[in-house]
């Protein structure tokens, strides 16, 4: 609803930066490479039991290697990586659904997430460990 209108193969978000995969936001839950990376340095995420290229896709452009590329990897794999982020966030629903975004654009989400917190509770409720 926030991130990619349900796509399961969405193109990716590239923040203005086509030319650098690490900033793009990539598949349907839009996993930022640069930041799910940091995490799972951080060791507040991991990669058990997935593989990095389904999360993130296979490729990253066309062949003429420079127009993105729809998300060639498993959308299950990326919406897994997708809960354990926003699970390493803590706190509450709102928190999680706040925070899984930039900080410029945390009041919009925090606006989005009041309309429509039912329907992010019943999103919440499919992953609860």
């Amino acid at each position: 609803m926030n991130e990619s209108n349900f796509a399961f193969h969405p193109p990716p978000n590239t923040n203005g930066q086509p030319q650098n995969v690490d900033r793009w936001d990539v598949g349907p839950f839009q996993i930022n490479v640069h930041w799910t990376l940091a995490q799972v340095a951080a060791k507040e995420v991991s990669f058990a039991g997935l593989n990095e290229r389904n999360v993130f896709g296979y490729d990253f452009y066309r062949s003429d290697g420079k127009t993105p590329l729809a998300f060639t990897g498993d959308p299950l794999s990326n919406g897994r990586m997708g809960a354990r982020r926003l699970n390493a966030i803590g706190g509450n629903d709102q928190n999680k659904a706040v925070k899984y975004t930039a900080p410029g654009a945390q009041p919009a989400r925090k606006i989005s997430y009041q309309r429509y917190a039912g329907r992010f509770r019943d999103f919440f409720n499919c992953y609860q460990p």
